[in-house]
């Protein structure tokens, strides 16, 4: 499987509720999986950082027994634009940022009818 069908993967999981995402930061989501090959317990983080000028989002995977990543991506250059694309989704999806803002706007609306 390719990291960008991974990525879509765990975005339907999440929307599906198949899996409950944690906060330990005001910008960082987590959940804690147990890797079936290896018997080690995974931490799967998405984190959202504003800098002066842009935003970063990052994804990793940790093996949290040995204290190794396995996966661990920041935003990567233009030539891939799309896996940029889904860490914005996923961490959108994950953080309810969407679900807040469309909420917002419907307010909004409503109360102006």
């Amino acid at each position: 499987m390719s990291l960008e069908s991974n990525l879509n993967d765990l975005i339907k999981s999440t929307n599906d509720g198949e899996i409950l995402w944690n906060r330990d930061l005001s910008s960082n989501f987590y959940y804690i999986e147990k890797d079936l090959k290896a018997g080690n317990k995974i931490k799967v983080s998405v984190q959202k950082l504003s800098g002066r000028d842009k935003i970063h989002y990052y994804f990793k995977i940790l093996d949290i027994e040995k204290r190794q990543p396995i996966v661990d991506l920041e935003n990567i250059g233009p030539e891939k634009d799309v896996i940029n694309q889904l860490l914005v989704k996923l961490y959108d999806t994950v953080s309810g940022e969407n679900d807040l803002v469309n909420g917002i706007f419907s307010e909004i609306l409503k109360n102006k009818n």
